[in-house]
């Protein structure tokens, strides 16, 4: 076997007085320097207006896909506010007279239960009665399912936008 040989790479100016390639202040002599291709990439502004009015025409409902994707989202909103509501109440009455328990108030039950609804947990503790816990395990399974529907629901969007917008040119093409 024969050992590996180390390419050496051409060295690029540094700014030493021994340096190959002078050292300019412009932004030519920059790109002159630079190893990657020049690119004509739009700016951030761009996609950032074109997600602006998306969201718009989501909101008024623009095209048949934009009322789909509307009324699945006003589904979930709606579900989940009333999910909450109940899971409040019944968490409370769960828990309120539980010892050892942190959640003693309409407030605190609200709180733990929308946190748990966002996934993202609280500072609260676990629940400590039975009942409770499984509402727990029932509050963590529904927000799972509710972004894994709303992934779908996205994707499911942004395939039939696609296609709304790179319609194919005439009959039977594929």
């Amino acid at each position: 076997m024969q050992p590996a040989t180390r390419r050496r790479l051409p060295e690029r100016g540094c700014g030493t007085a021994d340096s190959a390639a002078p050292q300019s202040a412009g932004a030519e002599d920059a790109r002159a320097l630079s190893d990657r291709p020049a690119r004509k990439t739009p700016g951030v502004a761009k996609p950032i207006r074109e997600g602006g009015r998306e969201a718009l025409r989501v909101a008024r409902g623009a095209t048949p896909t934009h009322q789909h994707l509307r009324a699945r989202l006003a589904f979930v909103f709606a579900a989940t506010l009333i999910v909450d509501a109940i899971a409040s109440v019944l968490i409370l009455l769960f828990e309120r007279h539980a010892t050892g328990t942190e959640i003693t108030t309409l407030g605190d039950s609200v709180f733990w239960t929308s946190t748990q609804l966002l996934t993202v947990s609280s500072q609260l503790p676990n629940p400590i009665s039975t009942p409770a816990r499984v509402l727990d395990v029932f509050l963590q399974a529904y927000a799972i399912s509710v972004v894994a529907m709303l992934a779908g629901s996205f994707g499911a969007f942004f395939h039939r936008r696609g296609l709304e917008r790179d319609a194919p040119n005439g009959p039977g093409s594929a």
